[in-house]
């Protein structure tokens, strides 16, 4: 039913139930990652209803719209905006029955949020919260919500299993399979995933579909997928419905005649980000009629003969040649035990598109990011700043990217090392004894003459005899 013919009023009764209880991780991603998207009204919302339902039934006992706006200090009119956007993002089902009596009768069903990974895999949801955000704050976001790979190099697993602590009866499994399979049935009955769709009214479908059948092109075959696709490019790029049927009058397999998606994304993308064109060092063999083989073995000699070049430098010029940057992305990324984001493919395409720089090159400052400076996301900021210091250096094959980086590694390190220690320790005075200038310049004894001393002895040996009166 259209919420338009079913406008609340105060003393309108509704009740709320959800399924399971929300966990603290769902309350995070609803504040961080839905709350951009849906505004601090439609969250208080949702929290408000949350917070009416027992935990044990699952459901609220029966209320007056007058208890929400009593609660949120929301008018009506916000509580139905509120609601719309709630619904619209897949976190509310709203039900209506009509009664006799009391009019009609409202039932909130409370979703819980995706998970963090499927969120930002989702396509609509990661590039509405870009678009929110930016992407600077949308990188952070990613950061703090990306699961956490610890390092456990070395250590041994030596944990119980449960058999080992735990008494188990595996013949009782056979004797409640009946008891077993109820819980499953029960666990059956949960509600599934509503999928989110993009808002087509601004957009024709139908007659976009009449003016593909006049460039004489079909649907590819997973239509649902690529109408979303489509879709969201219009929604977030405006693109009418003329503009996107000659794209994909671009973009059809010739032998089909069916739309190729992902050849449409990359019409796409050439017509809304002007091209670069890369610049790129052909081999010396290029004109040679090899086979790949020797090829590639021209290749690995001519790289051996490289002063400081390491076989693990060699393997990863030779791999940055062989595969395109957004499945080179996804490869590092998998190594590591990462998983690419669409975010971190556009990020990658734009690289490929704007900036100068061959694919092979591409792929080493990919492997550059991610495994040598150790960065969990490819950042748009941070890949940029890096190709354009290489484009600046006129950097056109992976081996000059690779020399350049150990040259500017050794550059800071050496920098380092010549710093100066500087500390911040209480530096200790020692108290200096001030001597007398007779002790550093003791003066000369001189010599008596013979009659001096002979009358000196006289004088001492009179004041003997006295006794020693003076």
């Amino acid at each position: 039913m259209n919420n338009e013919h079913h406008e609340i009023q105060p003393k309108t009764i509704f009740q709320t139930i959800i399924n399971t209880p929300l966990t603290d991780q769902d309350k995070e991603i609803l504040t961080f990652l839905y709350q951009p998207i849906i505004g601090a009204n439609a969250l208080c919302l949702y929290l408000t209803l949350l917070s009416e339902i027992n935990s044990t039934t699952g459901q609220s006992d029966s209320l007056f719209h007058v208890d929400i706006i009593t609660t949120t200090d929301m008018g009506i009119k916000q509580i139905m905006q509120a609601r719309k956007k709630l619904e619209g993002i897949g976190l509310l089902d709203t039900f209506v029955k009509e009664d006799i009596e009391l009019g009609f009768n409202y039932i909130y069903q409370l979703n819980h949020p995706e998970t963090a990974i499927r969120f930002f895999k989702d396509e609509i949801l990661s590039i509405t919260l870009l678009n929110v955000v930016g992407q600077r704050k949308f990188n952070k976001l990613f950061e703090q919500f990306q699961p956490k790979e610890i390092n456990l190099a070395g250590y041994e697993n030596i944990s119980a299993d449960f058999k080992e602590i735990y008494l188990f009866n595996e013949e009782q499994v056979l004797s409640q399979q009946e008891f077993i399979q109820t819980i499953h049935h029960q666990l059956k009955k949960s509600r599934p995933k509503r999928e989110l769709t993009v808002d087509s009214e601004t957009f024709d479908w139908n007659f976009f579909l009449t003016q593909l059948t006049n460039f004489g092109i079909q649907l590819p075959e997973d239509e649902a997928d690529f109408k979303k696709m489509v879709l969201l490019y219009h929604q977030s790029l405006g693109i009418d419905e003329f503009e996107m049927a000659n794209l994909a009058a671009k973009s059809f397999d010739y032998y089909t005649n069916q739309i190729n998606s992902q050849e449409l994304k990359k019409q796409i993308n050439q017509a809304f980000y002007p091209q670069q064109k890369q610049r790129k060092i052909d081999p010396f063999y290029k004109d040679m009629k090899l086979s790949e083989e020797e090829k590639s073995s021209y290749r690995y000699n001519s790289l051996k003969q490289m002063e400081n070049f390491s076989d693990s430098d060699i393997a990863v010029v030779m791999e940055s040649e062989k595969f395109a940057p957004e499945i080179y992305l996804t490869m590092v990324k998998e190594a590591c035990n990462l998983f690419p984001t669409n975010i971190e493919k556009y990020n990658v395409r734009f690289l490929v598109e704007h900036s100068k720089l061959p694919n092979s090159v591409i792929n080493i400052l990919i492997h550059f990011v991610i495994v040598i400076e150790k960065k969990t996301t490819f950042e748009s900021e941070h890949a940029s700043k890096i190709a354009n210091d290489w484009a600046k250096e006129k950097i056109c094959s992976p081996e000059e990217a690779i020399i350049y980086v150990k040259h500017r590694q050794k550059e800071k390190q050496t920098k380092m090392n010549t710093k100066k220690p500087f500390y911040k320790g209480k530096q200790q005075h020692i108290r200096k004894e001030i001597l007398p200038d007779w002790v550093e310049n003791p003066i000369k004894e001189k010599k008596l003459s013979k009659e001096k001393k002979a009358a000196l002895d006289r004088q001492i040996q009179e004041f003997l005899n006295r006794g020693g009166e003076s």
